[in-house]
Order: structure tokens, then C-alpha cells, then sequence
């Protein structure tokens, strides 16, 4: 706000009486901005005492105060005592402040109580109809195709990855056999394990040389050779 020297209307000028005439400890930063009327039954009071108690309004005289303000303005529109503090947040919400902005100047605690006094206004009513028109109309379907080709690409890519990994692991199965080229073996029984999880494969051999076990054979005994 400015000053409007020599307007009766003058906004410093009103505060500055009215900040004079409150109690010297009701000027705080933390003290409530409308206080009880204190009511002077003398003139001679009115300029040597506070206009104003060391309470808070209560909200039926903030109402008739709200009401009797519209009145002598001429407007027409039913005002209530939020009415202020909600033409504040719609203010600041069609600029784009953030919520934890607002709340430090509407003094709520919950980011959700900002939600309901913020409407939707014209200008954001009007984009949101040539969006939805736009959708009508088709002419949003080159931004489906440019979506749909990104998620092309994006499988694609992760198919190329999976080809890669495998052939990989080809070239690797078909390394193993290479450690033996060249080589000569002979005599014994040799297993080799080959697996798939990068691992070193195991090779065992059974030594041939040694001597094969011998077996005896049964003899079935007839009744008479049994007594």
C-alpha cells in the first residue's frame, strides 16, 4: 500500500490512527489485528483512551463489521468474515505460489486447507477447454505417436541389451572347450561341468591304472551238501 496524502481515504494514514489508538501491548507482531471495541460513553475520552480492548473480536462483530463495510461500498456480493483471507489465496495461487508459501502469510497449518479456498479462474478454465478440444479433434495425436515412438525406442533398446547379454554368453560356452586344444589325454574317464553363472567349470578324472576289482562267485550248495 501508498499513501494518498490529503485523501480522507488514506491507508497510512488510517493505520497509523488506528495503531495509535490501540493499547500499547496490542501493537506486537504477534497480537491480533482486530481487537474489542471499547466502548466510551464520554467525549472527552475518545481522545486520551484506546478505541480498543486488550481482546481479540468476536466473530459476530466481525460479521457486522464486513457487512456494514460492503454496505457503504456499494456492493452487492454477501461478504463474509473469511472472505479477505480467501480473495488472498486465490490471488497468490493464480500467480503460482507454492502452498507452503501461502500458508505462511494465511496462517493455516495444513497445506490441505489452502486447497479449499483456491478455485479454478477463467484463464485456467480456458486452457483446460482447448485441451480437451484439442483431444475432440485429433490434434493432440501427434503427441500419442511421439510417445509411443519413445516407448518404441525404449524397447528396442532394452532388446538389443538382452541379444548382446546372450551371444555373450554364447561366446563364452563355446570358450571353454579351447583350454583343452592341443592337448593329449589318454586313458581315464574325465567329466567336465560347464554352467552359466561366470563360474570356473570343474574337471575330474578317474585314473584308469589302477587295478580293477575282482569279485568271488557263489556256489550253490544242494539239501545234501548243506547237512
Amino acid at each position: 500500500m501508498f499513501s494518498v496524502p490529503g485523501n480522507k481515504g488514506d491507508p497510512i494514514a488510517a493505520y497509523k490512527l488506528f495503531a495509535e489508538k490501540r493499547p500499547a501491548e496490542m501493537n506486537s507482531d504477534d497480537s491480533p489485528i482486530y481487537l474489542a471495541v471499547n466502548n466510551l460513553k464520554k467525549p472527552e475520552s475518545v481522545s486520551c483512551k484506546a478505541w480498543f480492548k486488550k481482546a481479540p473480536a468476536g466473530v459476530n462483530k466481525l460479521n457486522s463489521i464486513m457487512k456494514n463495510m460492503a454496505a457503504k461500498a456499494g456492493l452487492t456480493t454477501k461478504f463474509t468474515n473469511h472472505i479477505g483471507r480467501k480473495t488472498m489465496i486465490q490471488a497468490l495461487v493464480n500467480q503460482n505460489f507454492p502452498p507452503t508459501d501461502i500458508i505462511q502469510l494465511s496462517g493455516h497449518k495444513n497445506l490441505q486447507s489452502v486447497t479449499h479456498y483456491s478455485t479454478v479462474n477463467e484463464s485456467q478454465q480456458m486452457e483446460m477447454s482447448r485441451t480437451l478440444s484439442s483431444v475432440a479433434t485429433g490434434k493432440l495425436s501427434h503427441l500419442s505417436n511421439l510417445t509411443t515412438g519413445n516407448s518404441g525406442v525404449e524397447v528396442h533398446s532394452s532388446t538389443n541389451r538382452q541379444k548382446t547379454t546372450s551371444e555373450h554368453n554364447v561366446q563364452e560356452q563355446h570358450a571353454m572347450p579351447a583350454l583343452f586344444s592341443n592337448a593329449t589325454i589318454s586313458g581315464g574317464s574325465i567329466n567336465i561341468s560347464i554352467n552359466t553363472l561366470k563360474q570356473s567349470p570343474t574337471l575330474s578324472i578317474t585314473n584308469v591304472d589302477s587295478p580293477p576289482k575282482t569279485y568271488k562267485r557263489l556256489k550253490l550248495l544242494s539239501d545234501s551238501e548243506s547237512d
